[in-house]
């Protein structure tokens, strides 16, 4: 979540940028936060026991609170 790896450059902290883009108060669409966990180049194996259990999350802030924050997985 806070080091997802990529080919060239930083990896990015996905869970950083979520948290900059909920409290920014020009940021108008709420419900379009994904966190990527599932990387195939380095998670499918093959194994039999399947794949691994959490693959991405979505966090959504609930319409008309102050800001709560809800996420499913």
């Amino acid at each position: 979540m806070i080091q997802y790896p990529v080919a060239e450059g930083e990896a990015p902290n996905q869970l950083w940028d979520i948290v900059e883009r909920l409290k920014n108060e020009d940021v108008r669409a709420l419900n379009k936060f994904k966190l990527s966990l599932f990387d195939p180049a380095r998670d499918v194996d093959n194994s039999p026991s399947g794949g691994q259990c959490l693959s991405f999350m979505s966090f959504k802030v609930i319409p008309g609170m102050e800001k709560p924050l809800d996420h499913v997985s």
